[in-house]
């Protein structure tokens, strides 16, 4: 049994949490700095901070989906805007990866 730490992706106003495991082999995870102009424009921010989640187990119908481009779709609270995830579609449906904003971890 691989043991694992647990992280709770929560959203500002907390109408959105999910717990997240990643293995402790797989500590430190990487994290996706993207700055590119889309990423830019919707945060407002110079970059903004994703971290791969590895065998997605939830589903994240109860969040606000945008498509920013035919590959990445970003999920945000319906309540307080708070951005949460974004789905990056690779080339082949298995290359497909969910990611967690940095930002919406709870303590």
């Amino acid at each position: 049994m691989t043991s694992t730490t647990t992280v709770l992706a929560a959203c500002l106003c907390g109408s959105n949490s999910h717990p997240i495991s990643f293995p402790k082999s797989s500590l430190p995870v990487p994290v996706h700095l993207c700055h590119c102009d889309t990423t830019r424009h919707v945060s407002g921010l110079l970059c903004s901070s994703y971290v791969p989640i590895p065998d997605a187990p939830f589903p994240v119908t109860s969040l606000t989906q945008y498509h920013s481009s035919p590959e990445v779709t970003r999920y945000f609270c319906s309540t307080c805007g708070a951005p949460m995830f974004v789905k990056v579609r690779g080339s082949q449906p298995e290359a497909d990866r969910l990611e967690v904003a940095t930002g919406a971890k709870k303590h």
